[in-house]
């Protein structure tokens, strides 16, 4: 039935929908989609080097240096290192209202939070350690690294604190944030979605360690990345259309095996 004097009611006002905020940065294919997919379809072999050969460096990163005499260093482990550590809980740390379930939680160590029912840093090594990466100040994503493959002989113990298979009884929680960026160091070849020549940017990273217990901060570090690889598959692009060095993962246990292992 019509409403009275054939009238309707007015439509309601159009909804002025914003555009979503363009993000700062991108992810950019180091070679074609169709060639990945083409090598897949035919069962093809590909091997992914250090990259394309129009990558030019401008410099070679730093040998890994040989530790310990012959290259082979003394294990380690048993020390009491812990006892001699000290630190502080930085202002505004929150305890955390459940326990560590997956090792993904160990993240929120570096967003302000500590677990409670985690095993403290005390005893004698090794002690179990997370690192927490996040390589790009403008990215919301921290990557929980857990396969460490160290850069010298040790023994099954220490593997197994710098690889923990329970998250829950991790000790220490190393959080590593890029804080700066510097010159071109080289440039990176990309092809998709269109080709371009990338800067890589040598950048700065703060590594600073945690214990997951109370959040209490045992050390705190600034290191330049030394990995200058342009990436197999992808690399990320910051808003000022460089990718960056990373740091290599002999840097960050160099940096960090006192406190696991001593």
């Amino acid at each position: 039935m019509p409403p009275p004097n054939g009238g309707y009611p007015a439509p309601p006002p159009a909804w002025n929908m914003q555009p979503p905020k363009k993000s700062p940065y991108r992810w950019v294919w180091r070679f074609g989609l169709p060639l990945l997919i083409l090598a897949s379809c035919f069962g093809l072999a590909v091997t992914f080097g250090p990259g394309p050969k129009d990558d030019d460096d401008a410099g070679n990163s730093s040998a890994r240096p040989a530790a310990g005499k012959g290259g082979q260093p003394p294990v380690t482990g048993g020390g009491d290192g812990a006892s001699k550590v000290k630190g502080t809980v930085p202002k505004g740390s929150k305890a955390s209202s459940y326990a560590v379930r997956k090792v993904e939680d160990l993240n929120r160590v570096c967003d302000g939070r500590f677990y409670p029912k985690s095993p403290k840093y005390t005893g004698v090594a090794p002690h179990s350690i997370v690192m927490g990466v996040k390589n790009q100040k403008e990215s919301d994503t921290r990557l929980a690294e857990t396969r460490i493959e160290l850069p010298y002989q040790a023994a099954s113990e220490i593997k197994e604190a710098w690889n923990p298979p329970d998250p829950a009884k991790v000790q220490l929680m190393a959080c590593v944030d890029q804080v700066s960026v510097g010159a071109k160091v080289k440039t990176c070849q990309v092809d998709d979605p269109k080709p371009e020549k990338v800067p890589m940017k040598v950048s700065t990273y703060q590594v600073t360690l945690y214990e997951v217990a109370t959040r209490r901060r045992l050390a705190q570090v600034r290191m330049t990345g030394e990995k200058e690889d342009c990436g197999p598959l992808f690399i990320f692009v910051g808003s000022d259309g460089a990718t960056y060095t990373e740091l290599e993962t002999r840097q960050l246990v160099e940096g960090l095996r006192r406190y696991v292992e001593q």
